[in-house]
């Protein structure tokens, strides 16, 4: 048996393992730590526009790289997903990397990791990244090898799209939160959608915040971006819990 399909057979096994109850993307992330060799690992579909939603993390760690890009709009998974190539890089490294921004809060998070940002391209369009780090080394198996899991992935959440990730994971309904924080923003100022999600993002940035948490907080009228006086003008704080979740499910709430 060669090496990718070796790759293949592994990736099965270790998805049909929690096929009794575990949901789709859950299994997916473990296969991918087992086989990869990686110290952790997160689903995300799309990432370079408002739909973008980190379906599962396998822990707080690769759900707090993806929500740091979320807000910032810049890293390693973005540029995977924009470029349709793998991208690697050190966070916390001597020189300094792509994305100064990025590297620093990343840094802060996870401290001195290797981030392995994997387009995910079933049908040589691509739909999303997986996205894995690890502490120190490398992975298991060869980046050919890895980007081989990553599509292999890829397949198998579009095979499953209609049925389960859609209504096992409350991230879905947390980006239509996002999208309607960006009407209102733009009936507000009279901005277009870009920049009002850019505004949204700038927020987020500055308050420490999740975007799914400033964009909750437009629609529940207790952040007016317009600065309009009154109650909705006052100032903000952050009152949800920091990027990532224990039972591994990113998203809900944090993006």
């Amino acid at each position: 048996m060669d090496e990718s399909a070796e790759v293949m057979t592994l990736l099965a096994r270790a998805v049909d393992r929690g096929a009794g109850g575990e949901p789709l993307a859950q299994r997916l992330c473990r296969a991918c730590l087992e086989i990869l060799g990686a110290g952790g690992a997160a689903i995300t579909l799309a990432t370079s526009r408002p739909e973008s939603v980190t379906i599962w993390a396998t822990d707080r760690t690769a759900a707090g790289i993806e929500s740091v890009q979320d807000v910032i709009g810049e890293g390693p998974s973005r540029e995977a997903f924009d470029s349709g190539r793998p991208v690697v890089v050190r966070v916390g490294a001597a020189a300094p990397g792509p994305y100064a921004v990025f590297d620093a809060m990343a840094e802060n998070l996870a401290g001195n990791v290797t981030i392995w940002a994997l387009p995910m391209q079933p049908n040589g369009t691509t739909i999303g990244v997986l996205t894995l780090y690890r502490a120190s080394g490398g992975l298991r198996r060869g980046l050919s090898e890895a980007q081989a899991v990553a599509d292999a992935v890829g397949a198998a959440l579009l095979e499953d799209a209609r049925t389960e990730v859609p209504a096992s994971l409350a991230a879905w309904s947390d980006r239509a939160v996002v999208h309607q924080a960006i009407g209102m923003v733009v009936a507000q100022l009279g901005i277009p959608p870009a920049d009002a999600l850019a505004l949204l993002r700038a927020h987020a940035y500055t308050s420490s915040s999740e975007l799914t948490a400033v964009a909750s907080a437009v629609v529940s009228r207790h952040l007016d971006l317009s600065g309009t006086p009154g109650d909705s003008g006052r100032p903000w704080r952050r009152t949800t819990r920091s990027p990532g979740t224990n039972d591994g499910r990113a998203g809900h709430g944090e993006r």
